[in-house]
């Protein structure tokens, strides 16, 4: 509960000895170490005046990033509450999160708590952590400690952005924030807790974002104490402009923008944010054609990322029962059928091609047939994969690929994992962001700011995913409500599993309740070939658009109130 989270007096302070090796891992200062305390309590004295420890209650709040795009727990992927997948356990929590049985005493992603805390401990480093000497030389000390001020700010924006995503909604129809915590709260500060407009989370959010970019680095590179290699993974300038940005994307949405006079200003500072950040990190607006790559966690997709890991979790998860996994993300025909063909049409277009498959169809999902890992899938009916053979076969004909190590082995022995990161924030769904708003903005998808266009930026991503484009043309001669569709079906593809899509129908103010998903049933003839049959699989039921603020918080703060709908 955020009142027992934030109100609460900390007389002892535990750290995890998590933190403590990452210090080690993130950091080569030459430590001033107290001992231990004899008793094993760390008061707020012994933390206050340890640098190890006080460093520890920052990077606490690292515990906010997910540790991959598998969210839920149990490590199934957000997608499978959207109609994009469905788990294929049918009696887990989190498929029962998606059919109707969220509530607001009931919420298997809850972070309210969690992130509370979390904003606790960053507020707490703020008022007293930048007063200790982490380095012995003074002026190295110094370059830290606005690393620490930097790194702090950022992550006091981030938390506030992930519970506004999380729980920012309406209230008898007008957009709400989350309560905003910016200083460690006394028991007698509950007054203090409301519940402010939506915009001014935002505005929150976005003066945060800008003082964290005076005291961050634009990159970690060489052997420096302060910004060197080592310190990869951290906020960057680039990371603070990119999640203002972001910010400024979700501000601008049908569901938290419903002040028709306001709209235009907003769309155009989601336009402004967005350049400003793509110019900060690459200088011009200039996507390069490169082919994403979710195992370099340096990679120049890459401008925010959580831990990278090789633990072969996700493989034992989804790979297909064939390759001695268990299955569990079964990606749904519609997703199948939001990939366009090799050429960009659409599926339903005259001039459709079935033969020839958008790449990005490939490298996500596993169709039947395919081949995996020198292993044939068979999702048809009595195939080896299929849901007559096999408990982990898949329910909708379908498999996860994404994310997944493509050489790993799961038996006799574990072998040939390969790391893989959750990107937060990347170049991709930073000009997703340009494109959505420069269209929404110009209410033509060839209206240019500082001379590039919706279009230009679509032209650039559809060349970075290897699509032959023959249909850009087409689509943007329709108007800027139809390249809208088109924007938000090309995210939808090329981000899927990367935790957006359960978000973006939401501030979109899109149909999520009672949402059939569908799947497949494949035969196999005599003569090898195959023949497909749509039908329902199951459908998605949600009381409200957002997701309910917890119930006992819901009932304690009296100037904090409930979203619609629970």
């Amino acid at each position: 509960m955020i009142k027992a989270k934030i109100l609460k007096r900390m007389n002892t302070i535990k750290i995890i000895l998590f933190f403590t090796m990452m210090v080690t891992v993130l950091s080569s200062c030459e430590d001033i170490m107290e001992p231990k305390p004899l008793d094993g309590a760390y008061t707020d004295d012994f933390v206050w005046s340890n640098p190890t420890y006080a460093r520890g209650v920052l990077y606490s709040s690292y515990l906010s990033i997910p540790y991959s795009s598998a969210i839920m727990p149990g490590s199934d992927f957000l997608a499978i509450a959207t109609d994009d997948a469905v788990s294929n356990n049918l009696s887990s929590a989190n498929r029962n999160f998606s059919l109707g049985q969220l509530s607001s005493s009931f919420n298997v992603i809850n972070c309210w708590g969690a992130d509370y805390e979390l904003l606790r401990n960053v507020n707490d480093f703020l008022e007293n952590g930048l007063e200790l000497r982490y380095m012995e030389d003074p002026e190295v000390n110094a370059r830290m400690l606005d690393l620490y001020k930097g790194e702090a700010l950022f992550m006091r924006a981030y938390l506030h952005f992930k519970l506004l995503k999380y729980y920012g909604g309406q209230v008898d129809g007008i957009p709400m924030g989350i309560p905003i915590v910016t200083e460690v709260l006394e028991a007698e500060s509950e007054d203090k807790i409301i519940r402010p407009s939506y915009m001014e989370t935002v505005r929150q959010i976005y003066s945060d974002c800008d003082s964290a970019y005076k005291y961050l680095p634009k990159v970690y590179s060489g052997n420096d104490q302060v910004d060197g290699e080592k310190h990869e993974g951290g906020a960057t300038k680039g990371a603070a402009k990119t999640l203002k940005a972001i910010a400024a994307l979700f501000a601008s949405s049908p569901a938290y923008s419903v002040d028709e006079a306001l709209k235009s200003k907003k769309w155009e500072d989601a336009v402004n944010y967005a350049m400003e950040a793509i110019l900060e990190i690459d200088g011009v607006v200039s996507y390069n054609a490169i082919k994403r790559n979710f195992s370099a966690p340096g990679g120049e997709d890459v401008i925010w990322r959580g831990r990278f890991f090789s633990d072969y979790n996700l493989e034992t998860k989804n790979f297909p029962p064939s390759y001695y996994g268990q299955g569990s993300t079964n990606p749904t025909k519609d997703l199948v059928d939001a990939f366009p063909d090799y050429f960009g049409y659409p599926k339903g277009h005259e001039r459709y091609n079935e033969r020839f498959k958008d790449p990005r169809l490939g490298e996500y999902i596993l169709l039947n047939d395919a081949t995996f890992n020198g292993v044939k899938i068979e999702t048809f009916e009595g195939g080896k994969d299929s849901r007559e053979v096999s408990q982990y076969g898949t329910r909708s004909g379908y498999y996860l690929k994404k994310f997944l190590a493509k050489g790993a082995e799961l038996h006799p022995e574990k072998k040939g994992a390969q790391n893989t990161f959750n990107p937060i924030f990347s170049k991709t769904e930073l000009y997703f962001a340009l494109a959505e708003a420069l269209n929404e903005f110009h209410q033509d998808p060839n209206g240019k700011t500082d001379g590039v266009s919706s279009v230009d930026i679509m032209k650039k991503l559809r060349k970075r995913a290897f699509v032959i484009d023959m249909y850009m043309g087409e689509i943007a001669s329709a108007g800027y409500n139809e390249f809208r569709k088109f924007i938000k079906n090309e995210r939808r593809v090329e981000l899927c599993f990367e935790d957006k899509r359960f978000w973006d129908l939401r501030r979109w103010d899109e149909q999520v309740n009672n949402v059939d998903v569908h799947g497949v049933r494949i035969t196999k003839e005599s003569d090898g070939s195959f023949i497909e049959e749509e039908f329902v699989i199951e459908t998605r039921k949600f009381n409200g658009a957002s997701l309910p603020i917890p119930y006992k918080d819901a009932l304690l703060l009296e100037n904090v109130e409930q979203n619609d709908g629970w």
